[in-house]
């Protein structure tokens, strides 16, 4: 199948990627197509020199909303058989001081912070064909109004994970992220707006038993744990057996 007939069968399912005009469409058609084949960078003028519109005409078709998410939503729940989602920020070098959202971010090749930009990454994994879908990006932007809402660099991600949860939870119900978001106001955001999340747990986390015996009666507060957990060293009975696997 081609890919303009794809995304024209797409396009057609309007309840999923709302109404869209006769011109939009045949744009969305076009570009689609032409970023598969195009050379070089992705601006606006490659796509003029590459494309069948002008500069200009790009760029007032750019000003338009579209779903994009709802797009790749309805490509994944078609072509993927067991999906679940994927979440992780990536950074993006970029100099100058100019551009909106630039500042020193965490960059994973490096391991350290580094000057650029940054965006959170929603993808759709396929369990059992063992392939991926992008499903949605947004920029990272520590705007002055977010810090006086008090809105830390985890609850900004979560929030835009709630914000499209509509689209996203047609996909699958599983967010799967790395050990930096092992924290219980992201976990619990998302479990509030209806996900699961796996993830695992730092190498430093401080992780302990709670105490389950009885309380002695003398005043003052309540013991409340019984130990730190050495996951190498468990005390099994802390623990239920949720399933056994007999071999």
């Amino acid at each position: 199948m081609s890919i303009k007939r794809l995304t024209e069968q797409i396009l057609e399912k309007k309840l999923t990627i709302g109404n869209i005009g006769k011109v939009q469409y045949k744009f969305i058609v076009h570009l689609f197509d032409l970023w598969l084949r195009i050379q070089g960078r992705h601006n606006f003028v490659n796509l003029s020199r590459y494309g069948n519109y002008n500069e200009q005409t790009y760029r007032n078709q750019f000003s338009n909303d579209f779903d994009f998410i709802g797009f790749n939503q309805q490509l994944a729940t078609t072509y993927l058989s067991q999906p679940i989602l994927t979440f992780a920020p990536f950074h993006i070098s970029k100099s100058g001081k100019c551009t909106v959202g630039v500042g020193k971010y965490y960059s994973g090749c490096r391991g350290d912070l580094e000057w650029g930009l940054e965006f959170g990454g929603i993808g759709a994994v396929d369990l059992k064909t063992k392939t991926a879908i992008h499903v949605g990006a947004f920029q990272t932007l520590d705007t002055t109004a977010d810090k006086d809402l008090g809105m830390n660099r985890t609850a900004y991600y979560a929030n835009h994970l709630v914000k499209h949860k509509e689209a996203l939870q047609e996909i699958s119900k599983i967010v799967v992220a790395d050990s930096y978001f092992a924290k219980q106001g992201f976990i619990q955001t998302l479990q509030n707006s209806g996900y699961e999340v796996i993830t695992r747990l730092r190498k430093d986390a401080h992780i302990r038993y709670l105490y389950t015996g009885q309380r002695t009666g003398k005043p003052g507060r309540p013991r409340q744990f019984d130990g730190q957990i050495n996951p190498l060293n468990l005390r099994m009975y802390y623990l239920n057996v949720l399933f056994q696997i007999d071999s």
